[in-house]
């Protein structure tokens, strides 16, 4: 549940980021609401790390919060793997949202 930017990201500091990835976790506190933070980190050693908040692989360098999402979002059709769907659906979400806002930049689902 990532998403590989290629380009000059745009942080809410005013600075950039080259790019970065973007690690959604995704909150779920109580029937009806979808919290989303998308942290914005970079990888700080030469090898791949596995994502995790706790990896020392990444740095986080923004936070991109989208609270009380409109669950119409939400897939409704694929109950075989709702758990998949619903990463899927939050990641275009995120993806359309940034090309919108950011679209110097190239952003692919990982």
């Amino acid at each position: 549940m990532a998403l590989q930017v290629t380009g000059s990201f745009r942080l809410s500091n005013g600075t950039f980021a080259v790019n970065p990835e973007i690690l959604m976790c995704p909150n779920l506190p109580y029937r009806d609401v979808l919290n989303l933070q998308a942290q914005v980190v970079l990888v700080t050693s030469g090898s791949t790390p596995m994502p995790g908040p706790m990896n020392p692989g990444y740095y986080t360098v923004d936070n991109l919060y989208y609270n009380n999402m409109n669950l119409d979002i939400l897939p409704t059709s694929s109950l075989e793997n709702p758990y998949s769907a619903l990463i899927e659906s939050l990641d275009q979400y995120v993806k359309a949202d940034l090309e919108e806002k950011q679209p110097d930049c190239i952003y692919n689902v990982i």
